[in-house]
């Protein structure tokens, strides 16, 4: 019985690496205790990586990190494409009169080209900033993702040395 304990505590613990702190709400659908005790290695391998991309799919702060890393490769984007020749177009249609007999249309059209050649140097410096920028959070997320695996992998270590334990017995 005891040993029966420590298994279902092992699941339990493999169940919330995964998800976080929303670990007592969704504990239940994620429990299947007679699919891991008769599987075979190589479905408890698949099975370790499928709750490894649900634990990196359900993790709010992994989600959290790779959308910091789309903003920062955006960000890296907008500062490469700023020495690009930009072109602004305003046009505005109306009418001027004091009533509607009177009145006549008027139109103004205005078109401005920028070429960016004195800004080389501030645009430079944002695009190693940025470059940076994306170095830094691509170091982050993949550090959050080792715990996560880790988390994940000790879990299951617990899973398999519990199940030998009630073996054992």
């Amino acid at each position: 019985l005891v040993l029966s304990t420590l298994l279902v505590q092992a699941l339990v613990n493999l169940a919330r690496a995964p998800l976080g702190f929303d670990a007592p709400r969704l504990l239940s659908a994620r429990l299947d205790l007679p699919q891991w005790r008769y599987a075979t290695a190589a479905a408890r391998s698949d099975y370790r990586e499928q709750v490894l991309a649900r634990a990196l799919e359900g993790r709010s702060d992994y989600l959290a990190a790779k959308s910091r890393l789309d903003e920062a490769r955006a960000a890296a984007t907008a500062a490469k494409d700023a020495l690009l020749p930009s072109l602004h177009v305003d046009a505005d249609y109306g009418t001027i009169g004091q009533t509607f007999a009177t009145a006549h249309p008027t139109y103004t059209m205005a078109a401005n080209v920028r070429i960016p050649i004195f800004d080389a140097g501030r645009t430079t410096a944002r695009r190693i900033e940025a470059a940076s920028l994306v170095r830094q959070r691509e170091a982050e997320l993949a550090d959050l993702q080792g715990r996560v695996e880790f988390d994940v992998r000790s879990a299951v270590l617990d899973l398999r040395a519990a199940e030998q334990q009630l073996q054992v017995a």
